[in-house]
């Protein structure tokens, strides 16, 4: 198990991965992602085992705040500790940031798992669909 830095040649893998993980998923385009990996490419992260995407978190920083969303491992893969591995490192790349909170969409079937990570539940409503989940959750930078 290898977690690295994604790179825009992983889209196929990574987009291939949401569908499968995220019900009805056709939000992020490639050029999203260049977005993503452009602007904050050391919180874009990738889990492979034997040269196989299985896990992927997508972070962006905006100077104040940082975004997590696409924490995905491939269902074969569930339960080996991957999600938590990647939560780990983009914690570690996190903390040289400083931010002021880290916010985090999710469905609502991993509230428990995000709680168990430091976050919380947020006071903010979505007024539209968000295709990471409309439950926000974020905490204190540490």
């Amino acid at each position: 198990m290898r977690i690295r830095s994604m790179k825009l040649n992983d889209y196929k893998a990574a987009y291939n991965l949401w569908k499968l993980c995220f019900k009805e998923y056709k939000w992020d385009t490639k050029k999203r992602v260049a977005f993503f990996l452009e602007n904050s490419p050391e919180l874009c992260l990738v889990c492979e085992v034997g040269g196989k995407v299985v896990g992927t978190l997508l972070g962006y920083f905006d100077g104040k705040y940082v975004l997590l969303q696409h924490l995905a491992v491939h269902p074969e893969y569930r339960g080996k500790g991957i999600g938590r591995k990647l939560n780990q490192a983009a914690d570690k790349r996190i903390a040289k940031l400083k931010p002021f909170k880290v916010i985090s969409f999710c469905r609502k079937g991993l509230v428990k798992y995000h709680k168990n990570l430091g976050f919380e539940e947020s006071p903010m409503v979505l007024m539209y669909k968000h295709p990471g989940g409309n439950h926000i959750l974020w905490r204190k930078s540490n």
